[in-house]
């Protein structure tokens, strides 16, 4: 039977398709922005009050020259430059169809294949004497006092996510799952991880701007502390499931502070200029929401965040400050935060969810305010209402739809 083009217009599947594509261009979309409320008062969590004032003055700068965000800001290299430079750093090459397949079978994982042994070394932490010179070149500022409150271990884990998957992802991470294949691979340079000459420069290069290999860091308690730490309050204050990102920061990343993407995408969220640039355009309004959460909950994550201003400062989204979102003391503290807000505007843009003082809620008719349970029997806005998302789902047959695994879906494409 041949498949009529015209028939297909009028299908429900039509309306998913092009929906699924103009998701792409959300997050840098220059229309259509949540609101946000850009007043705020400041509660005094720095540790010190130069860094209040830093912080307050860096703040103020965002509300007297408001950014406006145009979708080619997104893309600071050609899709071709992107392609080269992956790669240069990844040794990528074309696959055909049947190669793909054999690709992808022979990176599944099981832990049924992963040997007792392996296991044990994925999740574990390096030894910095063993790691060797050339690759603690992150430890002397994983060292710093300043930041020892990250860099302890953790007197309580997270019910969400034990910190042996922050080190299984940095140990494996691209997705190589023996002991022997990690060892050499951590004995090898890459062009994947950056070094930085300051927090606020672009990262080093050569004279014609091509980048340089580097060691992978050292995995070591600090280094998985720090990583464990900041993931879980941010995910914790700004309230997002660890889980649901985890696949996502591993694959981009694999939690590495000094990972740069083949489009200048930094550190373990892979945040781009475009999307710095969107982050700026909100952050007074999730940093008062954060204030109130802290003030509500004096020992919670939104608190043990804020106490650090000086670490989640603003931040610019030229390439030349790039830096900013790679490198210790301020990260990964200062990239996962910006990623976190990112998720959120996403998500509001998405679903109607708002973030207000470290609680999910729906704002209905009549500015009702009501909490998110996370069910079907939430009522989404945002682009869900607009097309008509659940009518539409139910049009194709599906039952019992909870719309948020589809927002879920959407935010994190």
């Amino acid at each position: 039977m041949k498949f009529k083009f015209a028939n297909w217009l009028k299908h429900p599947t039509y309306f998913f398709f092009w929906f699924f594509i103009g998701v792409l261009a959300w997050s840098f979309s220059p229309t259509g922005s949540p609101s946000t409320d850009q007043s705020y008062q400041m509660s005094s969590f720095a540790d010190t009050p130069n860094e209040e004032l830093e912080f307050e003055q860096k703040m103020q700068e965002l509300l007297d020259n408001p950014a406006s965000v145009n979708p080619e800001e997104g893309y600071e290299y050609t899709p071709e430059q992107i392609e080269e430079l992956e790669r240069q750093y990844a040794g990528t090459q074309d696959l055909n169809k049947d190669q793909a397949a054999e690709y992808l079978k022979n990176k599944e994982f099981s832990y049924s294949n992963v040997s007792a042994d392996d296991l044990s070394y994925l999740v574990s932490y390096e030894d910095p004497k063993s790691c060797g010179a050339p690759r603690n070149y992150l430890e002397g500022a994983l060292g710093s006092q300043k930041i020892s409150e990250w860099t302890a271990e953790r007197k309580v884990e997270s019910d969400s996510l034990p910190q042996k998957c922050i080190a299984f992802a940095l140990n494996s991470y691209p997705e190589i799952f023996t002991k022997e294949a990690v060892v050499q691979a951590k004995a090898n340079e890459s062009a994947a991880f950056v070094k930085c000459n300051g927090a606020e420069s672009r990262p080093i290069m050569t004279k014609d701007d091509k980048r340089i290999p580097n060691p992978r860091p050292c995995v070591s308690k600090k280094f998985v502390n720090v990583t464990y730490n900041a993931y879980v309050d941010v995910m914790e204050c700004l309230k997002l499931d660890p889980k649901e990102l985890l696949p996502k920061i591993y694959n981009e990343s694999g939690f590495y502070m000094n990972a740069f993407g083949g489009s200048k995408d930094a550190g373990v969220g892979q945040m781009t200029g475009g999307a710095i640039k969107q982050v700026n355009t909100v952050y007074p309004k999730y940093i008062k929401e954060m204030t109130e959460a802290a003030i509500a909950n004096p020992g919670g994550a939104c608190s043990r965040i804020l106490k650090y201003k000086s670490l989640i400062a603003p931040a610019k989204p030229e390439t030349a400050n790039r830096c900013s979102f790679l490198m210790p003391l301020q990260n990964p503290l200062r990239n996962l935060v910006y990623s976190a807000m990112l998720t959120r505007y996403n998500t509001q843009y998405v679903s109607g969810i708002s973030y207000k003082a470290g609680e999910e809620v729906l704002i209905g008719a009549g500015n009702q305010v009501t909490l998110v349970k996370g069910t079907a029997e939430d009522q989404m806005t945002g682009k869900m209402k607009e097309f008509d998302i659940l009518r539409k789902l139910e049009q194709l047959g599906m039952k019992n739809v909870n719309l948020h695994d589809y927002k879920t879906m959407l935010v994190l494409v």
